[in-house]
């Protein structure tokens, strides 16, 4: 794939008028959704500044934009016990749940997702009775479809919640990180944390 940069010309077909000039440029771009994508390079008609091209390189900050806004949010209540839990993990890692949360529980319910013994593992968890308690706070974990239907069928085979399978994970956090008792699993998470 060629990488073209902000200043280029070339030619590009234009509705009515056939071949223009164009330039590439770095602009705002408007989805048919509304959303607005912030620098992205597309090639403009030299005369009247209307984007007929949009280069390769600019469509997966283009693709992204669109899949956010299919985002879901998985809203899971629990105790505050558990928002304590998914404190002491993250500061741990030395990072906060406000940057690590979500990550955090992706991580684990896609280990789970490919893994029977984490799976079988995080049932267990969420019936203990830390996970069982009054359920006060409320965490949101943003995720894309694909990723909440893989959840929906780890929760589907284990035979509990999609809930459940979070408060299992965040319980499976604290053993791996606090109590450590999977190392492996302990130095991938730390390495997560560094990177958000």
């Amino acid at each position: 794939m060629r990488i073209f940069k902000e200043g280029e010309t070339g030619f590009a077909l234009a509705p009515g008028r056939r071949r223009v000039r164009i330039a590439y440029r770095y602009r705002d771009y408007r989805l048919d959704s509304g959303i607005v994508v912030k620098d992205v390079l597309v090639g403009v008609d030299q005369e009247t500044g209307e984007i007929l091209v949009i280069p390769p390189q600019s469509t997966p900050k283009i693709k992204l934009a669109r899949e956010k806004k299919k985002d879901k949010v998985l809203s899971i209540r629990i105790s505050c016990e558990m928002d304590d839990v998914l404190w002491v993990v993250s500061d741990h890692l030395n990072t906060t749940p406000a940057t690590f949360a979500s990550p955090l529980i992706r991580y684990y319910l896609n280990e789970a997702s490919d893994n029977d013994g984490l799976a079988r593992r995080l049932s267990r968890l969420c019936k203990s009775e830390l996970a069982q308690s009054p359920y006060p706070a409320t965490l949101k974990v943003r995720s894309e479809t694909d990723f909440l239907d893989a959840v929906k069928e780890l929760a589907r085979r284990q035979r509990i919640t999609t809930t459940d399978a979070v408060r299992g994970a965040l319980l499976a956090a604290f053993e791996d990180v606090v109590e450590n008792k999977a190392p492996r699993r302990a130095k991938e998470l730390k390495s997560i944390a560094a990177a958000v």
